[in-house]
């Protein structure tokens, strides 16, 4: 899980800034958040695209998906 903080409010530029990141940190998630919000992104491997929630998943939540991936 990489999380990247942020002062400013979460634009689409600061979301692409974040997932291109992770193009070569290669994390499951990637979070972001400021003071009034928090997004968790992941690639899905079937969809062939990132999702997210608004929100930071449990982490037996984050494990277990991490699981079924790689099945």
């Amino acid at each position: 899980l990489m999380i990247k903080c942020k002062a400013c409010s979460i634009s689409d530029k600061t979301i692409s800034q974040v997932l291109g990141y992770n193009h070569f940190v290669e994390s499951y998630f990637v979070g972001i958040a400021n003071d009034e919000e928090f997004l968790t992104y992941w690639y899905d491997m079937q969809s062939e695209q990132y999702k997210a929630v608004k929100f930071l998943p449990r982490f037996d939540d984050l494990l277990k998906a991490v699981k079924n991936e790689s099945k």
